[in-house]
């Protein structure tokens, strides 16, 4: 029925029609908390509870189809990712603090004693104190929606308009070092860096050297795990030999980022991903994908593999298939608390972790056996 509706609206999805309700009944149910406060008449008790409990159960709506409704959009620019991390987090900090402030007021208002109502002003009086700082946390919700809306263009200017704006704000190593056919140059100078932090690296075949110039294995993994293919071909892409688990990195290090990798899969079997905040074998985070069919969310933490989400998915060509050469584009973002897998531009997982990670490496995990090719990879500060 929802779906009709949105189809006979101009609405892209549920969330805009539902955000305004808790902005207005939330701030309108402190005002009647304050006047039972003053007044201590009961009609504003009941009516300040009621406009609570009807402000949270709409904002718990409206933030779960907020998410479904982030993570719907194909090609999101990666300077867009904060602000939605941000105006998710700013929600929920909102919502949590009115849920404590309705649990409060529901027990004072259920009471029947005068004396009770009595004591329970001066509690009342504290509980606005925490309805304060909910309305605090409701602007900040407010006032990220309202860039992502009127800042970015989201969900309102057309996926043309969104991306020419993003444009301006792509990475400035977007533009990589060109190679002279028939000329084996470094592999280095595939490695472009960015003013902006950015990081994009367009391997060819003859760049077998850049393992342990430009990408550098993990320590504690096996040696020998992985081989790179050498070659005179300037053609786009470096085969990777994979034999056993390891993670290779680059050598800067980066804080929040979105890390995506272009790959061809159709002669490995086991699992890719794209790793990010990479201390050392035993603390690392990253997105995979298993060429059986899964996407996840992982965290290693002293040895330990937490995963934040994980779904049964088909992810990479089917190998007997005529496209079986096609070029899967995977991606993680890492903004805060949030962490997303993207596959082609879609966002196919999202977790959160406890708190923010430090700053670590980032590069590529392989986990199988096979070849892989690497056409490129690209790394963009958040």
């Amino acid at each position: 029925m929802l779906e009709n509706l949105l189809a006979a609206s101009s609405l892209p999805n549920l969330h805009p029609a539902l955000v305004h309700f808790p902005l207005a009944l939330l701030p309108l149910a402190v005002g009647f908390d304050l006047c039972a406060v003053i007044t201590a008449r009961r009609w504003f008790d009941r009516v300040a509870v009621t406009l609570y409990g009807l402000g949270i159960a709409i904002g718990w709506w409206a933030a779960e189809v907020g998410e479904d409704a982030a993570e719907s959009f194909i090609d999101l620019p990666a300077v867009i990712e904060p602000e939605i991390a941000e105006h998710s987090d700013m929600a929920h900090y909102a919502l949590y603090a009115f849920a404590l402030v309705f649990a409060i007021r529901l027990v004072l208002a259920l009471r029947d004693s005068s004396v009770e109502r009595l004591r329970g002003r001066a509690v009342r009086a504290g509980v606005l104190v925490i309805a304060a700082v909910g309305l605090f946390f409701l602007f900040e919700t407010a006032e990220h929606g309202g860039v992502l809306v009127y800042g970015h263009g989201l969900a309102v200017s057309s996926d043309a308009t969104l991306f020419e704006r993003a444009a301006s704000e792509e990475p400035a190593a977007a533009v990589s070092a060109s190679v002279t056919p028939g000329v084996v140059s470094d592999p280095a100078a595939r490695r472009v860096l960015g003013d902006d932090g950015s990081l994009v690296w367009t391997p060819v075949r003859s760049d077998a050297p850049a393992l342990g110039t430009v990408l550098f294995p993990v320590a504690g993994f096996p040696r020998g795990a992985i081989e790179a293919v050498a070659s005179t071909s300037t053609e786009p892409g470096l085969d990777f030999s994979v034999l056993d688990r390891v993670i290779l990195v680059f050598p800067e290090n980066f804080g929040d980022a979105r890390v995506e990798a272009e790959l061809m899969l159709e002669e490995f079997a086991g699992t890719v991903g794209v790793a990010h905040h990479v201390v050392s074998a035993e603390a690392a985070s990253w997105f995979e994908i298993a060429t059986t069919g899964g996407a996840a969310l992982r965290l290693s933490q002293s040895g330990a593999v937490l995963t934040l989400e994980a779904k049964d998915i088909a992810v990479v060509p089917d190998p007997a298939a005529a496209a079986a050469d096609e070029v899967v584009r995977m991606a993680v973002s890492s903004t805060g608390r949030h962490r997303k897998g993207m596959i082609n531009g879609e966002a196919v997982v999202h977790g959160h972790i406890d708190k923010t990670a430090e700053t670590g490496r980032v590069g590529l995990l392989f986990d199988g056996r096979g070849r892989v090719r690497v056409l490129r990879v690209t790394v963009e500060p958040l």
